[in-house]
């Protein structure tokens, strides 16, 4: 993995592109394997903020 990277960001990249690409919170958290909706939710409000601002 190049220097600068970590696992985390880039899942957390890949959760957050499904958000913006607006997929449904619960496809978006079996892809993420979030076993909980709360994290999940996270990601939607995120991209739910960068949408309006």
């Amino acid at each position: 993995m190049p220097s600068g990277y970590t696992l985390h960001g880039l899942r957390r990249t890949f959760g957050s592109y499904l958000a913006e690409c607006n997929i449904q919170a619960r496809a978006i958290m079996e892809a993420m394997g979030h076993s909980s909706m709360a994290v999940t939710d996270e990601y939607v409000r995120e991209a739910n903020r960068a949408d309006r601002g």
